[in-house]
Parts: structure tokens; sequence; C-alpha cells
């Protein structure tokens, strides 16, 4: 037998400074783009019902000031998250304008109940997309964050669907694993189909389920138990954080060029 062993990849972080980990890298030397100027401001927007928007606001001041590791035996693979905000590695700060903040009406969510799986799940997607819209419009934010109801939540999850589903290729970005995402074959997707509305004027998007900030929440695979497969809250804050910066049009890092391909 024989065998090659791949080393892995160096990244480039600020100052060009190097490191084969992501979340090390960021947290030594900062983003790729970062520069010792004033610290930067992300506006976002987001659309929820009361209790989500104000759920996912509060966690997002609460890893403002940093998230501690969970208890593990494998440290490197679970850091804590060292905040985000202008003394943070990040050097960027969100701005949330509450005219930039849509509530889903209860009434209406509850009409989708009374729908069939597929008219709820368009007529969620539609709901949404219209708020997304408004706010696109009224102020043109970084992002839009998409505070998923658990109305919502369970729409892309055929009755004949298995329960665990699949994990997709941005599951790292999102608070559990195949947290919005239908099992393998499926063509109906609120994830996907929400996107695709939403890229026909061009506004950024990231969805948070109620488990991606509420560790009680029903995770879509199981319970508030942790059988769900949630990850640490620390994790889900350094997805969600270096997830949003790109979104913002912001490089937090790049592979290492090799100065050949920079010729042509």
């Amino acid at each position: 037998m024989k065998l090659d062993f791949i080393e892995e990849p160096e990244l480039e972080f600020g100052g060009l400074r190097r490191h084969v980990d992501i979340r090390q890298g960021l947290r030594q030397f900062g983003p790729l783009d970062a520069t010792e100027g004033a610290p930067r401001r992300i506006r976002i927007g987001i659309v929820g019902t009361q209790q989500t928007v104000d759920g996912f606001l509060q966690w997002l001041e609460r890893c403002r000031h940093g998230i501690a590791a969970k208890a593990s035996r494998q440290p490197n693979l679970f850091p804590d998250f060292p905040g985000f905000g202008d003394e943070s590695p990040f050097r960027t700060e969100f701005e949330v304008d509450a005219s930039l903040c849509r509530i889903l009406a209860a009434r209406d969510l509850r009409a989708l109940a009374q729908q069939s799986h597929y008219g709820a799940l368009v007529g969620g997607v539609e709901m949404v997309t219209q708020e997304v819209r408004a706010i696109s419009e009224d102020g043109r934010p970084s992002v839009v964050i998409v505070a998923l109801p658990p109305e919502l939540v369970g729409l892309d999850e055929d009755d004949d669907a298995d329960a665990e589903g699949k994990a997709g290729p941005e599951a790292e970005t999102r608070g559990e694993v195949a947290d919005d995402e239908l099992a393998f074959g499926s063509d109906l997707d609120l994830r996907n189909m929400l996107k695709a509305e939403v890229m026909k004027f061009g506004q950024p998007i990231q969805i948070a389920l109620p488990s991606t900030y509420d560790p009680t929440a029903k995770t879509r695979s199981g319970g508030a138990d942790g059988k769900g497969r949630l990850q640490d809250e620390a994790t889900r804050a350094w997805n969600i954080h270096t997830a949003l910066y790109y979104k913002a049009n912001y490089r937090p890092w790049r592979i290492t060029r090799n100065p050949s391909d920079l010729k042509t």
C-alpha cells in the first residue's frame, strides 16, 4: 500500500499572517481585511416574531462579551469565542436600527397552520420574503437575519422524511446539523426557496433557528436534551459571527496563494 500525506493548507489572516486553523488565525491575527483604522460597523436587519427577534438580539449582545468554551479533552477543537466588538479580534460591531426590524404577525402564522403542508411552506416563504424586501428597500442593511419562529421551523420537514435529515455543506454556519434542510431527494426546502426569492433583489440573509440562541428550544432532529446534536454555544457563536462577517462583504481569510498564480 502506498500512502501520501497531504499537508493541511495554510490560510492568510490579518497582516498576511498565516495559520492552519480558522478560529486560531482569527483570534491571533484578526480578519484578512482588518486594518488599524476605525472599527467597522455591520448594519443588520431582522425578521421574526417579537420573541425570536428579542431572543436573537439578546444572544448577539451576550456573544459580544465572549462565550466560554465547553468542558472538553479537545480544547483546540472547541475553543472559547473571544467576542465581537471594537476590542475583539474582529474589530467590528453590529448596528441594529429599529426601523430595520420587522415583526411577523401571530395571526398570520396561525393562519398558515390551517393550510396544507405545501400551502404553508409557500405562504411562509412569501411572508418572510415580503418583510426582507421591505427592510432592503427601506435601509439596505449588510445582512438581514431571519429569526425563524417555531411555526416556520418545521415547514421543510416532509411527513415521510427521515427525522435525522442530511448534513449540508453549509451546516457549520448554522446552529445545528441539518437544521433547516430537507432529507436528501426532496424538492421542497424552506431555506433554499427563501434564498432563491431574496436573490431576486440581492439582499444577503442569514437564517437563525431558535436553537441557535436558545438551548432549551426544540431542535429539528430531537429535543432540547442534547439529542438533537446541537453544537456547543461557543462553536455556534464562532460560526454565526464569521458567516455574518463574510456575508457583509468582508474577508475573514483566504487560502495562501502561490505567487505564480498571480501572474495572469
